[in-house]
């Protein structure tokens, strides 16, 4: 979204108004191949989970939500091949981070892709709700997998939140600051992903940001009635 490229445009004019040398690089990972693999380990532990959740309280399908049920059965019906694969890309991952901050303190990037999305966006119609229980049921994630419904969790996934995988897969500290605001008064930040160990570092980063342009006062606009 073109907020989401001024937010960044605007922080790095900041940076560069502070003292701080900016330069626009590539990514150092490739983005659809890290959705995948941090998909295809957050649902082998969701599974792990809801399993577990499960045989301690005697959980019923009716107690979890329709997605998470979905995403569960993803995750059991995948080979333990896929798991470690992307564990093992795991790796290659933090080595590039790595490699990238030799050169760099940190990777600017916005902390969305979009504005801000309104409550219910991201929820499920309920046909595909009773359709992801009854899959979970039967035990039928291979046919999860089969209708490309991974796939589009991905472009999903990639559409409003592509940034934010990075640090969690890596296990590298991060940042979100407040810094650009939308036209229609929502907040837009931009992240900032530090090297390993950098955490004090982003804090006073961030600190120096927020006595540049301050925040505490601002509020996000009503939305209108209706």
């Amino acid at each position: 979204d073109r907020e989401a490229v001024a937010a960044v445009e605007a922080a790095a004019s900041l940076l560069e108004d502070l003292g701080h040398r900016v330069e626009q690089v590539d990514p150092p990972y490739d983005d659809a191949a890290l959705a995948r693999d941090f998909l295809t380990i957050w649902f082998a532990q969701l599974h792990s989970q809801v399993a577990e959740i499960r045989k301690r309280i005697g959980a019923r399908d009716s107690d979890f939500e329709a997605d998470t049920l979905a995403m569960a059965e993803l995750g059991r019906s995948t080979s333990v091949l896929a798991p470690l694969l992307a564990l093992d890309n795991r790796n290659n991952y933090i080595q590039s981070l790595a490699s990238f901050h030799e050169s760099y303190d940190y990777f600017l990037t916005p902390s969305l892709a979009t504005p801000p999305l309104t409550v219910g966006d991201t929820t499920t119609s309920p046909r595909l709700q009773t359709a992801a229980r009854l899959l979970s049921k039967l035990r039928a994630g291979k046919v999860l997998s089969l209708s490309g419904i991974m796939d589009d969790l991905i472009q999903e996934s990639l559409g409003w939140v592509p940034y934010t995988q990075l640090a969690n897969l890596t296990g590298r500290p991060a940042i979100s600051v407040p810094l650009h605001w939308t036209p229609a008064g929502l907040p837009l930040g931009v992240q900032f992903v530090g090297g390993l160990g950098s955490d004090g570092d982003l804090l006073a980063l961030a600190a120096q940001l927020e006595e540049a342009r301050p925040w505490a006062h601002r509020h996000p606009a009503t939305p209108p009635a209706g």
